[in-house]
């Protein structure tokens, strides 16, 4: 059996990131040996040419010769051809050349319409289980890409409930998580959306996952969505270290939710340093404009109020006493005419008269309404002015 250690996937928010290489390292592969023209004499008639599923095989894992995604794809395409393979090999050869096909490669170009064929014979056949769960994945993965989010998630929850495969198992719940999270095909349910992040961050092989399902993770101990509000064990989420990639717009959410966990104190001391740092790196994030909005007044503020600024003894914050015309914190338009005045949040942080009234009812309008600013739910009815 040929069972897959890393499996990645080509997210909207990633793509053009991946190489097959990821796709090519196999625990344990069971060995095809390409015959030798010493054994020649030993092959039927009907098994006279070279084994090229074996052949192939040995080019995409890089087994005994240099990786050749090229190769393995023509070898693979001669095996097919031949129409003699073994129903294990059958199916294993049609997901190696989806994968070829899903992430694409010099000389071959990046092709979901051959992946999606590929990967359904073999998850169609049942004496590979390691292929079909594999098989099953990408599938779920190629139709999620298209916004086909009720294919996407029957593939996915096919995919979490077996037990041969804990790498392919995380995706699979992280993707749900997602899919629940967001509401896409299903209507949002952040409940279950937490309980399928928390299982995808209790599959620690998979690091990826484990890095990405744990920001969201965070996000709804922060938000209280779906579990009880819990600041502390938002902040180790959200904190935690990792040299994986992380969803660019997950991220600076996070990095916005620990500036306010900083700056407001939220289960531990305040610490405008830090909360300047987070702050900063959220603003930074190009990937998602809202949160960069959100984390730059922030920083005007702590600018103007000298929050977080380390001093020499000769050095003295340049805008302290800056005058700041006031303006919505969601549209981050100033008062005017049409707009009319700002309006005060029903927050149980005062953050004063910073919002237009028209902006106040969209927001109000929200299943659970949450401080664009700290991110404490608004449950006064009454605004404050």
């Amino acid at each position: 059996m040929f069972v897959k250690k890393s499996i990645f996937f080509t997210l909207l928010f990633l793509s053009g990131t991946l190489t097959p290489t990821l796709f090519a390292t196999r625990k344990n592969p069971k060995k095809h040996d390409a015959p030798m023209a010493s054994d020649t004499s030993e092959i039927s008639s009907k098994k006279s040419e070279p084994n090229y599923f074996a052949l192939g095989e040995q080019h995409y894992l890089g087994q005994g010769v240099a990786r050749d995604y090229v190769k393995a794809h023509d070898y693979f395409e001669l095996a097919e051809a031949r129409q003699d393979l073994e129903p294990e090999e059958y199916a294993q050869m049609h997901l190696y050349l989806g994968e070829l096909y899903f992430i694409g490669c010099p000389g071959i170009a990046t092709d979901n319409v051959k992946a999606q064929h590929h990967f359904e014979r073999a998850e169609a056949q049942t004496v590979s289980p390691e292929a079909q769960i594999h098989a099953r994945l990408h599938l779920g993965e190629i139709h999620y890409c298209a916004q086909q989010y009720t294919k996407a998630r029957r593939y996915f929850e096919l995919t979490k409930d077996q037990t041969v495969d804990p790498d392919a198992q995380a995706f699979a719940l992280f993707y749900l998580g997602k899919i629940y999270y967001f509401g896409q095909g299903v209507q949002e349910h952040h409940t279950k959306a937490f309980s399928y992040f928390k299982q995808a961050t209790e599959q620690t092989v998979q690091k990826y996952v484990h890095a990405n399902a744990s920001r969201y993770l965070g996000k709804l101990y922060y938000l209280g969505e779906g579990t009880a509000t819990n600041y502390p064990k938002a902040r180790q989420l959200l904190e935690q270290e990792t040299t994986q990639k992380i969803e660019p717009k997950i991220q600076a959410f996070s990095w916005h939710l620990l500036g306010g966990i900083y700056y407001w104190g939220q289960g531990i001391a305040i610490n405008h340093i830090k909360a300047r740092n987070y702050f900063t790196l959220a603003a930074n994030q190009i990937a998602a404009t809202d949160i960069q909005a959100f984390s730059r007044r922030y920083l005007r503020e702590m600018n103007r109020l000298g929050e977080g600024v380390i001093l020499t003894d000769t050095e003295s914050p340049t805008d302290t006493n800056a005058e700041k015309a006031p303006e919505c914190v969601i549209c981050l338009e100033e008062a005017n005419e049409q707009r009319g005045a700002l309006s005060g949040l029903p927050c149980y942080n005062n953050h004063g008269q910073i919002i237009h009234q028209e902006c106040l009812d969209t927001l109000m309008s929200q299943q659970t309404p949450h401080c664009p600013l700290c991110r404490v739910k608004l449950v006064n009815p009454q605004i404050k002015k």
